[in-house]
């Protein structure tokens, strides 16, 4: 995260740049700040997967199921 409020730069040329249109071309990430990316897309993926079944998983669910009909 990059928080830049209230500063401008001033470039060669005499204009000045905005912080919001900032582009970093190259991230240079020692060993602590890969392991936490790293940890934090697990538990992106692991999120994004969570509470969904399959059509397999589903099927097999109701296969073994009675159905509401065999109750009564």
């Amino acid at each position: 995260m990059s928080a830049a409020e209230r500063i401008t730069r001033e470039k060669v040329n005499g204009s000045t740049v905005n912080p919001s249109k900032v582009v970093i071309p190259k991230l240079k990430l020692d060993k602590d700040r890969k392991a936490l990316l790293d940890r934090k897309a697990r538990g992106r993926a692991a999120d994004k997967a969570k509470g969904k079944f399959s059509a397999d998983e589903v099927a097999a669910a109701n296969a073994g199921a009675p159905s509401l009909k065999e109750i009564d």
